[in-house]
């Protein structure tokens, strides 16, 4: 679990430094709900299905126990 989690951060920081400086907060919101779904639907599988996809596994949970990357939404030229 964790290389598949490894893999998946490193392919989302590159994309989110290459994109992050354009104004793309939209397609950042897209891919990181997009991300944390397919994380949330592998997770689901892998451990049985035995409970509630959504709510068990909430962004926060996704982020602070997994280690899923956050992809910022807002555009760097916005953040200062």
């Amino acid at each position: 679990m964790g290389k598949v989690i490894r893999e998946d951060n490193e392919l989302l920081r590159g994309w989110a430094g290459y994109f992050h400086f354009r104004n793309s907060t939209w397609v950042l919101a897209q891919m990181r709900r997009h991300s944390q779904n397919r994380l949330r639907r592998w997770l689901w599988r892998k451990q049985g299905c035995k409970h509630g996809r959504w709510k068990h596994y909430s962004a926060e949970r996704l982020r602070d126990h997994y280690g899923l990357c956050e992809l910022p939404i807002t555009a760097a030229w916005k953040a200062n």
